[in-house]
């Protein structure tokens, strides 16, 4: 989304942005409240917003969207570049902050900024969905990072190791071994899971019905990064 009260303004910096970066759908309006029904909706990844406009100002309308989405990229992009300006809007949490009247470059730099931050926004809603759904998957999952440390388990990893969630956070992976086979995970596995892909380890739990295999597999995107679920027999 992109709004100003200045029609010649908006015009302008939509066409620019356009220019830059062919990849953006570009939704010019005067009319703050259709920004804030479209953020409502979930259409908009980004808002780039003027400063001075009637009814509220750009961190003003900034304070509204963050009642709505805490995390979604907001950037000021203002004619007025006074130190008060910019404090009020890093105070408010706008994600950037470009002044109007830096020449052509400045739409190649908010281009950039845009594209940087709305991925870095659809990863973390994307974690947050997945981790929604892995929080109540029935089967145990681990999230391993690069030096070998749980940065994430579920409930039902917990109960299978009979040990808390928070008391599995930060700890090796062999925190999730059975005595029989403790080291086994944190000597190998790990390395062959980032050169394979995948690779599956066996009896890592049982109890008096099942026999439970963990199945290690890589991250892409995520640099050493290795997440666990189970099957078992």
């Amino acid at each position: 989304m992109l709004v100003d009260d200045d029609q010649q303004f908006l015009d302008l910096n939509e066409a620019m942005l356009e220019r830059v970066s062919k990849q953006f759908e570009i939704r010019a309006t005067t009319d703050q409240e259709e920004v804030v029904n479209e953020v409502e909706s979930g259409w908009a990844d980004a808002v780039v917003s003027d400063y001075d406009m009637p009814g509220r100002n750009g961190v003003e309308l900034l304070e509204d969207i963050r009642d709505i989405d805490s995390e979604l990229p907001y950037i000021l992009f203002t004619g007025r570049g006074s130190e008060e300006v910019a404090a009020e809007a890093m105070n408010a949490d706008v994600t950037d902050y470009f002044q109007k009247g830096s020449g052509n470059e400045v739409y190649t730099e908010i281009a950039t900024s845009v594209t940087d931050e709305v991925e870095d926004y659809r990863r973390l809603h994307t974690a947050d969905i997945l981790t929604d759904l892995v929080d109540y998957h029935n089967e145990p999952v681990i999230v391993i990072d690069n030096k070998q440390n749980i940065t994430y388990a579920n409930e039902a990893l917990a109960k299978v190791t009979d040990k808390e969630v928070q008391n599995l956070i930060g700890e090796d992976i062999s925190a999730v071994n059975v005595p029989e086979v403790e080291g086994e995970l944190s000597e190998n596995v790990y390395d062959e899971t980032l050169s394979q892909g995948s690779n599956i380890v066996r009896d890592i739990w049982e109890d008096e019905d099942k026999t439970y295999h963990l199945n290690l597999t890589s991250v892409s995107g995520y640099n050493g990064t290795v997440v666990g679920t189970t099957t078992s027999t």
